[in-house]
C-alpha cells in the first residue's frame, strides 16, 4: 500500500515557483475597505455583542418551545 505525505508543499509549476493560490480566493481582504471580509473575528470583543442580540431576540426561549421535528433527541455527553 502506498503512503501519501501531507506535510509536502504544493508542486511547483514549468517556471520552478509554488502555485500563488491567493489570486483564486473571491473575497476583499483590505481592512480599508468597509464591505471587506474581516482579517480577525476579534471573538472575545463581539461575544458581547452576540448576547446582546440573542437575548433581545429571544432565541434561547424560541428554541426550548419549538417542537423536535423528528420527535425527542437526548444527548448522552461522556463515556458510555
Amino acid at each position: 500500500m502506498d503512503t501519501v505525505d501531507v506535510t509536502t508543499r504544493p508542486r511547483a509549476d514549468a517556471s520552478g515557483e509554488a502555485p500563488d493560490y491567493r489570486k483564486t480566493l473571491n473575497i476583499t481582504l483590505n481592512d480599508k475597505d468597509p464591505s471587506a471580509f474581516p482579517q480577525r473575528a476579534n471573538l472575545p470583543a463581539r461575544e458581547p455583542e452576540f448576547q446582546r442580540r440573542w437575548e433581545a431576540a429571544d432565541v434561547y426561549r424560541k428554541s426550548v418551545d419549538k417542537p423536535a421535528p423528528k420527535g425527542e433527541f437526548i444527548l448522552h455527553d461522556g463515556p458510555p
